[in-house]
Formats: structure tokens, sequence, C-alpha cells
């Protein structure tokens, strides 16, 4: 059984923002709500709310809703040129890093300009870079090299698969990273003989299986509704060794606190923020302003040398290829561990230099610090040549955000986002849902605030035979319903003997990956040639899937029924949140 499609996604979306906006019923939904009908979708993709103008966090929440919900929407008519202004965005932060490097040419230790204190704190950020990585070994990271998920500079799409990346001949990568890329082929001959090359015993591989080449490509991909996003496909060979060495660096980040495996922890310290008295610190084009310099200075020489071996030195665009001031962008397989490194170690080391006690937490750019932290924070930043967001920064007031979590007075006052446009019944589901979420979310669990029931019912409607889920389970397989909702002619059967909790089988959808059976004997060769360096992440079953391919279908699942059996519509909703004081 295939799914519909939505006959007129505009006016759905049309009809769903209305009645969000009448169910929210504030002078700023209206305002909202008419600058979607008139077609002013620049002015909303703009229209921002200051957490300080509110002391009620219903109230902020309500607003808030309404002028996020299309804020990252494809859809939106704004008529900006949204690869323009991403490239513009990307250039302005190439001129930031030539400029800090520039400044610094011929400097160790802390940035020209930096105060005597500031440079006090670089220092103890080196030792601390230092401490963390260890001595450099190239055995500490070579061995956990992987293929990624996604494209790369030469194979896009359906090219990308696994074993494409495996059997690429001859097998892209720049020349300071080939001589890593042979060490670990030499060390796994499965690897070798799929690639057609005998190594029954002791044997060199010669270049001729390499492409070498200056770099990779600089793309961009959707955002938000004001701008789209860059990143850098890096060659094959160089984001394989690329992410063994952010493996290594997530490894390490782990001993000192730092787990880059979930948001959980910063989303947690985001909820205690208020009464902590804590800071969350957001920096705009983060990976995209770690200059080259900044690295010599912070990191330990053979560790540095070892990144710069394997990062992309130039980029192409549009048939013309340019030098990287910059050290690497989102598209290489170490950024995000990279930066998560640098931003531990300096805000680290300005806790240790205050003595204020907290120690930082950070995820990439989201770092939290002691509110007493910040000020001192936001100037060595600085002098690191990034970029502190300060309408994204708090360090007091209400307000706090990090990791996608955002809290008022310490309550939950996350909205939610329409991103893509709604063509197909799954897409309808994950609109749906979304709401249905939030609405219950407002209620504690406990009832449902019918501010958003009218929305929710406006999307439910254009779906002619929906499948359906209890509330409680992840994922958008159907629409959620309250198990006592649910129309017993819906379950196909139950299971009351769950060692967890009771179970029910019902029709849901679910996304059917296109796969391709290998029958070659070579493609066989590389599939066991990964399985036998990744068996417990990806176990080989004789087919791989096809990125980016498949099809939507309707199958049995079995759902959890642990959740409450009813949750009514409550007008209101949580009215207000209690008050919360430090």
């Amino acid at each position: 059984m295939g799914t519909y499609k939505v006959q007129d996604p505009t006016k759905l979306v049309g009809d769903a923002f209305f009645a969000l906006c009448k169910g929210v019923d504030t002078p700023v939904s209206l305002g909202a709500w008419l600058r979607y009908k008139h077609g002013e979708h620049q002015d909303l993709a703009n229209y921002q709310i200051k957490p300080s103008d509110y002391c009620d966090a219903t109230a902020f929440h309500n607003d808030y809703i309404v002028t996020s919900y299309l804020r990252k929407y494809q859809g939106l008519e704004t008529g900006v040129d949204l690869e323009a202004v991403a490239l513009q965005s990307f250039v302005r932060a190439e001129e930031v890093c030539l400029e800090f490097n520039r400044d610094n040419q011929g400097r160790a230790t802390s940035p020209r300009g930096a105060s005597l204190e500031v440079g006090g704190i670089f220092a103890t950020a080196q030792k601390l870079i230092a401490r963390t990585l260890g001595r450099y070994d190239t055995r500490k990271w070579l061995p956990h090299c992987k293929m990624g998920p996604g494209a790369t500079a030469s194979l896009k799409g359906g090219q990308a698969t696994l074993v494409d990346k495996m059997l690429q001949r001859p097998l892209e990568v720049t020349r300071t990273a080939m001589p890593y890329l042979k060490a670990h082929m030499l060390s796994n001959p499965t690897w070798l003989r799929a690639r057609g090359i005998e190594a029954e015993g002791p044997c060199c591989i010669l270049d001729s299986e390499f492409n070498v080449v200056k770099g990779g490509r600089l793309l961009v991909v959707p955002k938000n509704a004001k701008t789209g996003r860059t990143i850098h496909a890096e060659p094959t060979g160089n984001v394989f060794l690329q992410l063994g060495m952010g493996r290594y660096i997530r490894s390490v980040l782990r001993k000192v606190g730092i787990d880059l495996n979930t948001q959980l922890v910063n989303q947690s310290w985001a909820e205690l923020s208020y009464e902590l008295g804590l800071a969350t610190v957001d920096l705009s084009m983060a990976s995209d302003t770690i200059a080259k310099k900044l690295i010599s200075m912070l990191l330990p020489e053979d560790w540095a040398q070892a990144l710069s071996d394997l990062r992309s030195a130039w980029y192409s665009s549009k048939g013309e290829w340019y030098l990287f001031h910059k050290w690497s962008s989102m598209g290489n397989g170490y950024t995000f561990e990279l930066e998560s490194l640098i931003f531990w170690a300096l805000s680290k080391a300005v806790a240790l230099h205050t003595g204020s006690g907290f120690s930082p937490s950070i995820y990439g750019d989201d770092i939290i610090v002691s509110s007493g932290d910040y000020k001192l924070l936001v100037e060595v930043l600085n002098a690191a040549g990034f970029q502190v967001n300060l309408e994204k920064s708090f360090a007091s007031g209400p307000f706090y955000e990090s990791c996608g979590k955002h809290f008022f007075h310490g309550f939950d006052v996350t909205p939610v986002y329409l991103e893509e446009v709604p063509r197909d019944e799954p897409a309808t589901y994950v609109m749906a849902n979304a709401l249905h979420r939030l609405a219950i979310r407002r209620g504690n669990d406990v009832t449902r605030d019918a501010a958003f029931r009218g929305a929710i019912l406006a999307i439910e409607r254009v779906v002619p035979d929906p499948a359906y889920m209890p509330y409680g389970n992840e994922g958008d397989h159907g629409l959620l319903r309250p198990v006592g909702e649910l129309d017993p002619s819906d379950i196909l059967s139950r299971n009351l003997t769950s060692l967890w909790a009771p179970r029910v089988k019902m029709w849901g959808l679910s996304f059917i990956p296109s796969k391709r059976r290998l029958f070659r004997e070579e493609e066989v060769l590389a599939m066991v040639a990964y399985w036998h360096d990744h068996k417990w992440e990806e176990p080989f079953n004789g087919q791989i899937p096809l990125r980016g391919r498949g099809c939507y279908r309707r199958r049995r699942r079995w759902y959890s029924t642990e959740a409450r059996e009813e949750l009514p519509w409550v007008v209101g909703g949580q009215k207000n949140y209690p008050h919360r004081t430090r």
C-alpha cells in the first residue's frame, strides 16, 4: 500500500498556521498571521520577540511558538537568494580567518592584542589540550577510521554507498593524507584483495591506486528561511581518515567529562541555568571561524601536523580553486570534535582562572559556563577570532537555551518548527505529531492544551486513511493518539504479557530503503573488509541500502501502551507555569 500526495501543501500550511495563531490568540500571533496572509514572508522570518519583555512563561511560550513555527520553513517566499546569502557568510568568515592569520603571523602562544590575563588563559588551554590528547601516536586514531554515510567530493547521491567508497578507482585523496590511507589499507588485506591487490605477504600500494586531488567542493544546503548553510564535501579518502581522528578526539573528551554522543547534558544544564546562575553561550559561524593560526597556537605541534595532513587545504567553487583561510568547515570528519575540544579547553581555562568551581559543559559550539565566567569567556573567544552571538547567548534573565532546548524560568518553552513543505503522507504525520507532542508537553503529560487542537485537526483532515500510533512511542509512523482514543478496529492484536509493558500491533508507516544485493566478488570482499573493522556497528547481510532511495509502506508494527489511557483536551492547558525564583 502506497502513500498519498497532498493536493495543495500551501493551503494546508496556511490553514494549520491560521488555526495555530487563532488558538494562541495574542497580539503577536495576530501579527504573525497577517504577515503570512499578506505575503510578507521576509518580515515573518525576521519576526522575533525578546524574553526580557515577559515575566510569565506561558505568555512567552505562546508568542515564541507562533514566531518560531515557520522560521525554518522552506516554503516561505522571502525573495531572498538563500544560496547567495550563505556564500556571503562563508566569504565573511574567510575574511575573519584571514585577518586573524595575518595579525598573528609569527606568534606562537597567544593572539596579538590579548591582555596578560587572556594570554595566561591561552597558556592554560594549551596545557589542557596537550594533556587530553596525550602523546601523539598514529596508532591511537588510525584504527578508528571509517567511511561516513554522506556524499563525498566525487561520489554523489546513489553513488555514495559504502561499497562504492571502498572500491572507488582510483581512490580520491589529497597528497598529504595519502600516506595515512596507505598505512590503514595495508592493515586490512581483505580490502586490498577487494581492490584487486594480492596481499598474501608484504606488499606496497602503488600511487596509481589513488587520485591525488587539491581538495573538495563547496556546497550550499538548506538551513532556514533566511539563509542556507555551506558545507565542504571532502575527498573520499580524506573523510575516511578524518572520521578516525574525530572518533579519537571524541573518546578523550569523554574522559574529561564531555560526552559528544548526547545532548542531554547540555539540555539539563540549560534547564537549571536560571536557578544555578549559569550562562549559555552560542557562537556565530563557529566552525567557519576556526583560523589556521589558532590551531598552531593551541594544539601540540605533532597533533596539529597530523590534523593538517588530513584536512583539505583547498576548495572548489564554480569551477575555481581557492585556498582555505579557516582550518576546516562542516563536512570535514573531525570538525565537530575539534571545535568541541577548543571550546572546552578555553572555557575550562577560564573557570580555573576565576575559580568559579563549575566545570563547563560543551557540545560543539553550545557552551555552558558559570555566569560569573561569561564576560571573561567572551573576551577570550573574541581574542581567538570567534564571534559570540549575543542574541542567542544568555548570562542573566529568565531565558536560556542550549542544544535545541529552550527554558524560561526553568520551564521548557521549546517551540516546534515546520521545515519541509508537506507534500505527502509522512510529512503530514511529522507536522501533526510535532504539535500534538507540544500540546501534551504543555499539559504536563496528563492533559492536552486545546490551543493547538485546531491546528492539529487542520492537518489531520487532509489524511484520507491515516495510520495511528499510541502516544509515548517515538517516531512518526502514524498520527498520535492517547491509548484510550484508539479505535479497537485499528488494533490487529494485543500482547498483554510483555515483560516491560503491554503492547499492541497496528498498521504503521515505515520507510523501506532500496537495497542492492551484492553478487560480484570484489563487492562482497569490500563489505567483509569493512565488517571486519566495524562488525559491532554495521553487520553485513549481503546487501547494502542505496542512499536517499526507497519508499514508504504500511507495515504491522508493535507499539508500547504504557502511556496514560486518558489525555483530555483542556482549554488553556497549563494556564500558568508556577513562578520560580533562584
